[in-house]
């Protein structure tokens, strides 16, 4: 093989091979870091559900989320208001049912680890969650 078919236009598929290795490896390693945990058997506070658009703020009285590990979700808010039901996870995408079978969240999960907080993104609403263990 001579050199001239390795390099065309002065580029190198050496090079190339070399550098979509590196970037997939990194791509593939952020990705694992950001995934969102595991869902069931976890307690979370319900940050802000804001439209698109609208600015984000926390709420000064989080009400409490929690995914059981029977598949069933809840949602206690501030003042003893409860909304339950089921919910399924397919990769990053959250579905939230509630006892009657109408979707209350369905969208994409992103992870924040550093902050611990869960944002899923219907493309109308989004849902930030912040992480916590019961006492």
């Amino acid at each position: 093989m001579n050199t001239h078919s390795l390099k065309v236009n002065g580029f190198s598929w050496l090079s190339f091979a070399v550098a979509l290795a590196t970037v997939t490896a990194l791509g593939c390693d952020t990705y694992a870091l950001d995934a969102p945990p595991a869902l069931p058997g976890t307690n979370w506070q319900l940050l802000s559900l804001t439209s698109r658009g609208e600015p984000i703020k926390d709420a000064q009285n989080p009400a409490d989320v929690e995914f059981l590990k029977s598949g069933e979700w809840g949602v206690l808010h501030y003042g003893g208001f409860r909304q339950a039901g089921k919910y399924s996870v397919n990769g990053i995408e959250l579905t939230m049912k509630t006892e009657d079978g109408d979707v209350y969240m369905q969208g994409k999960m992103n992870y924040q680890p550093a902050d611990e907080v869960l944002e899923i993104d219907d493309g109308t609403y989004l849902m930030r969650l912040r992480r916590y263990k019961p006492k």
